[in-house]
Order: structure tokens, then sequence, then C-alpha cells
């Protein structure tokens, strides 16, 4: 499942919870980035990269959730836009909280994009393909 979190909208903010505050603003913040890193550079990357693998030690996703987000999936394409492949491996090396949240969201998209597949007929809108991001390791 995709979450947006958040769960209300302008005319009931007031009586917004603050979890859902801060799920909204956590969100917002991190899209930011996401679009920092879509204007900048593959050593953006790379600073971004060795800075999530501190972040995800205590966390899942960017957002406190059970599964990934649009901040989330946001994020991985924009990092995977700059940089995908044995470029990517070796920047994420051997920060395994990184490589974890990179092969979540890398996974979320592929079940996304079959869900798309299969409601293809039912929708005027094309299936987009997922860009790839970590090279997988043999098992």
């Amino acid at each position: 499942p995709l979450l947006f979190l958040g769960g209300h909208s302008a005319s009931s903010f007031a009586g917004g919870s603050p979890g859902s505050s801060l799920a909204m603003a956590g969100i917002s913040s991190w899209m930011s980035v996401a679009s920092s890193i879509r204007e900048g550079s593959a050593d953006d990357v790379s600073t971004l990269i060795g800075q999530l693998n501190g972040y995800f030690s205590t966390r899942s996703f960017v957002v406190t959730s059970a599964a990934p987000t649009l901040a989330d999936l946001d994020l991985y394409l924009a990092i995977v836009a700059k940089v995908s492949g044995e470029e990517l491996e070796s920047m994420v090396g051997s920060s395994v909280n990184t490589r974890r949240w990179l092969v979540q969201c890398g996974a979320t998209l592929e079940e996304l994009a079959v869900a798309a597949a299969k409601n293809a007929e039912y929708s005027k809108i094309p299936a987009s393909k997922v860009p790839k991001g970590l090279n997988p390791k043999p098992c």
C-alpha cells in the first residue's frame, strides 16, 4: 500500500492531529530535498547517500510510516534519475541502511508498475517504466 499520510483537508486543518501535521510537514520537506537533488549534481547525491545512512539507522522511511510514502518514492526517483547502476552501487558501498531503503523503494515502485499494467485496460494513462536503481547482487 502507498501511504500519502496527512489525512485531512484544508477545511478540517484546525482539527488535524499533531502526528498528521508532522507527517505532512515531513513529506513536504523531503520532497523539497528531492527537488534539490533533481537540480543538483551527482556529487549532491553522493553527499545525501552518506547522510541518509545515518538517518536510516533508526528508521525505515524518510517519514515515520509502515511503508514508503510519496516522499520516499519522490526522493528515490530523484536519486536514480541522477545516478543508477554501478555508479549508484559505488556511492552506496557499505551504507547498509541506505541500501535497504533504496531496495525497498525500488521494490515498491515495481509493485506499483505491475498493478498499473494490470489496470491498463481500464485507464487512459499509459503505464510508465520504473527506472533502475541498484544492481541486485546474486545470492
